[in-house]
């Protein structure tokens, strides 16, 4: 279930990681390759760079490939990030190549990270699967209906420095895009990032003003299997931790605000879904048809943007409730296309660099199952 305001100008790349140096790759990837599987030692590993980005600005370590106690597969990598471009990757999953039930497929996969720097107040990693993906290129996958799309995320503020999440797989997947964002109130980082502007992504002219020292975080995957014999669960899960009305500046060049004053997670094509959200301010929370939710903040389009007239007169009942700890289900028409909005009530449509009373910042928990069917 995708967020349905996660509108961005952050591109998405096609990075999927590289399992073995005799895959067909281009020169660039096979010199890197051939360095990275050359370092015998998870450390030598990842202090190894196999991709950098704008001059250095980012970095990305050699993937370190082991088994834990249970003897699953992990992998893990090392970022430095001065500009966070890009900030979205795919990695395969191909449902329909794995191996046989007899076997076991893949039901799931976590990530785990860690945060080094203490400069940056803010980090949200996410993660939402699909069937296909235009971008990407052909595959053998169809494109999964919003409703049908799972998806996770975590958050890591100070004093933490971890947080993971569990992206649990749907039968029809093919491809899993990861996303991360970061946010700082450090003014000279603030500084650092304004001192020019998105064109130097494009232009090779222009240097990225980046921010120093890099954010800097690593990550572990692990591949969980279902039971012998088991298929792919039919539920759809989606949510976990998200941030709202963060303040600063994110990574990227330009300088810019990023708030989340809302949040929604699509119910097409699923007929009964529930949830909880866990809030530290008050938010509204309620399933309302997508055409009214998803319609009262266009971008650009107004000054003010107000939930509640979508809260009063075109939420369903039920759903409905205004507070810090909400649950509630719904049965549904798998055709209607419905949205579970989760909101500020009212709030300026512009980012805002410092955050007004009405939007206090604050990480929200939801947690959503969905299932196509009303039996599950």
């Amino acid at each position: 279930m995708p967020r349905t305001t996660a509108k961005t100008d952050f591109y998405l790349v096609n990075h999927t990681i590289i399992r073995s140096c005799a895959e067909d790759l281009l020169p660039y990837q096979k010199a890197a390759c051939l360095g990275c599987a050359a370092k015998t030692s998870r450390e030598a590993c990842l202090a190894t760079y196999a991709s950098t980005w704008f001059d250095g600005a980012d970095k990305m370590s050699c993937t370190w490939v082991s088994r834990n106690g249970k003897g699953e597969v992990t992998r893990e990598l090392d970022f430095k990030l001065g500009i966070n471009n890009p900030s979205m990757f795919s990695s395969t999953i191909n449902m329909g190549k794995q191996q046989s039930l007899a076997t076991g497929l893949i039901c799931a996969v976590t990530r785990e990270y860690t945060v080094y720097s203490t400069e940056f107040h803010t980090a949200y990693f996410s993660v939402v699967g699909n069937g296909e993906v235009d971008e990407l290129g052909p595959n053998d996958g169809d494109p999964l209906p919003g409703g049908r799309q799972p998806d996770a995320s975590c958050v890591v503020q100070p004093p933490e420095t971890k947080c993971s999440f569990t992206l649990y797989h749907v039968p029809d997947l093919q491809w899993a895009i990861s996303s991360r964002e970061i946010w700082t109130t450090k003014p000279a980082i603030m500084q650092q990032l304004a001192a020019g502007s998105e064109d130097c992504l494009a232009r090779t002219d222009l240097r990225c003003p980046r921010a120093s020292p890099p954010f800097h975080y690593s990550v572990r995957i692990t591949e969980h299997k279902c039971p012998p014999n088991q298929p792919i669960p039919q539920v759809i899960k989606a949510g976990g931790q998200f941030p709202m009305g963060m303040p600063g500046y994110v990574v990227y060049p330009g300088g810019y605000a990023r708030n989340y004053r809302q949040t929604g997670f699509e119910l097409d094509e699923v007929a009964f879904a529930n949830w909880t959200v866990k809030a530290q301010h008050p938010l509204m929370v309620m399933v309302a048809p997508a055409d009214k939710a998803l319609q009262v903040c266009p971008p650009g389009k107004v000054a003010v943007c107000d939930y509640t007239d979508v809260y009063n007169n075109h939420a369903y009942p039920a759903t409905k409730c205004f507070g810090v700890s909400c649950s509630g289900s719904i049965f549904k028409p798998a055709v209607r296309h419905d949205v579970l909005m989760i909101a500020y009530p009212r709030f300026p449509n512009q980012e805002q660099v410092v955050m007004p009373p009405e939007t206090p910042p604050q990480i929200v928990d939801a947690q959503v199952w969905a299932w196509r069917t009303p039996g599950g």
